[in-house]
């Protein structure tokens, strides 16, 4: 049972990262590193510094 739980909270978390990671630019596989916390993080931050508006205005 708690295996099941964990695969439902992977997926959770992995198939909303695949879809940032591609708009971010970086290759969707990374989004498999949301199974650790650490990992989720960080690509969390990843995607927060690419997406952010640079100083000066504009993309």
């Amino acid at each position: 049972m708690d295996f099941i739980l964990f695969l439902i909270g992977a997926a959770l978390t992995i198939i909303p990262m695949w879809r940032l990671m591609e708009k971010a630019g970086y290759n969707p596989l990374w989004s498999l590193a949301c199974v650790t916390g650490i990992g989720l993080v960080i690509l969390l931050w990843l995607v927060a510094m690419r997406l952010a508006p640079k100083p000066g205005g504009g993309f």
